[in-house]
């Protein structure tokens, strides 16, 4: 099983304990697997690829564009003689996992339902900046406006 086949059934699992349940689409961008969170804005979206890359992203309404990373919950698998690991993290905050499935669920799946049930709640906004000059973007979650590009209530 893959990373996004397990994400897929553990999402089903475990309906219930989503606030806004991530609902997988096609994508025309070059990711693997896409979702939007059900009942909030659609410029954020859950991309997963086979490689372990587990973000939630921001793209601009005006241009259907990429503009930031708003969080990753990435788990890179790796294997020794005590378990499953991640192998991006640093070694004092490594955790062994007997199974990679145990190492996903715990390392990012987990995480993220505790994060997005955390973050996507009423009066909060999805802000949008970009330096005058162009070049570098980014994007919060902002509990209330700001006065940024453009903002987009979340939920």
């Amino acid at each position: 099983m893959n990373i996004i086949d397990c994400f897929d059934r553990w999402c089903e699992e475990n309906r219930n304990q989503f606030l806004f349940f991530p609902e997988k689409f096609e994508s025309k961008k070059n990711w693997n697997s896409s979702y939007y969170f059900q009942g909030i804005t659609k410029r954020l979206q859950l991309c997963i690829n086979r490689i372990g890359n587990v973000e939630v992203y921001a793209f601009h309404e005006e241009e259907d564009e990429f503009w930031d990373i708003i969080y990753d919950f990435d788990v890179h698998s790796a294997r020794n003689e005590n378990g499953y690991y991640c192998k991006s993290c640093l070694e004092e905050y490594v955790e062994y996992f007997k199974t990679e499935i145990d190492l996903w669920i715990n390392h990012s799946f987990i995480p993220l339902l505790e994060w997005s049930n955390e973050a996507f709640t009423k009066n909060k906004y999805l802000c949008f900046f970009e330096y005058s000059k162009g070049g570098s973007t980014w994007c919060r979650i902002h509990p209330g406006k700001y006065q940024g590009k453009s903002e987009e209530y979340l939920a």
